[in-house]
């Protein structure tokens, strides 16, 4: 049995749980079982239980009455809606970062660019 100061908190859990979740870790419609989970995380099954509530909140969790929890799947129109935020996103991000960027940060990406450039000759020949 885990002692109580190493077992994860409720955050902790969230972070864990979520970071599974968004890489793939724990698939979509995977029943989540508390007790494993709590097992598999170090956690005790409050922990796990909130963690829960608060990924149902954010919609990357299902919990049924009596079936318990499983990932959510997303449908093939969310994922579409979630890449074209995602892109139009990215793009005012690389704008705002160009639009402030540094003489400091220009040379940063430009020993990144030439070292980008060094590997990729490097595995092409």
């Amino acid at each position: 049995m885990l002692n109580e100061a190493t077992l994860l908190n409720e955050e902790e859990c969230y972070l864990r749980l979520k970071e599974d979740i968004c890489r793939g870790i724990l698939m979509p419609n995977q029943h989540l079982v508390e007790l494993d989970l709590a097992k598999s995380y170090g956690a005790g099954r409050a922990a796990i239980r909130t963690a829960l509530a608060r990924l149902e909140q954010e919609g990357l969790v299902e919990r049924e009455r009596y079936r318990g929890a499983r990932v959510r799947l997303v449908t093939e129109e969310e994922a579409i809606e979630i890449l074209e935020v995602r892109t139009a996103l990215e793009g005012l991000a690389a704008r705002r970062a160009a639009e402030n960027a540094t003489d400091e940060d220009e040379g940063v990406l430009q020993d990144i660019l030439h070292e980008m450039k060094y590997i990729m000759r490097q595995t092409i020949c």
